[in-house]
């Protein structure tokens, strides 16, 4: 996952499934900097692809940042 955002103190994702329960192995480490490609790093071994077609949310935990668009790939 790639964000748009600036980022002053920190930022976390989650991916939460269709209910609004966090998926263990989810949560990615914490994103630094400013720009339009932070790259958001998931535990070793869980990868996006691991939870293709099923329904989830993303939960993102911001502190003085702001993020202004997100793609997948």
């Amino acid at each position: 996952m790639l964000l748009n955002a600036a980022v002053l103190d920190h930022l976390v994702v989650e991916i939460l499934d269709a209910r609004g329960e966090a998926i263990p192995g989810f949560r990615s480490s914490v994103v630094r900097g400013n720009g339009q490609q932070l790259v958001v790093a998931w535990p070793e071994g869980s990868g996006l692809s691991d939870l293709e077609g099923r329904r989830v949310k993303l939960r993102f935990r911001l502190n003085d940042a702001e993020i202004f668009g997100f793609q997948t790939r």
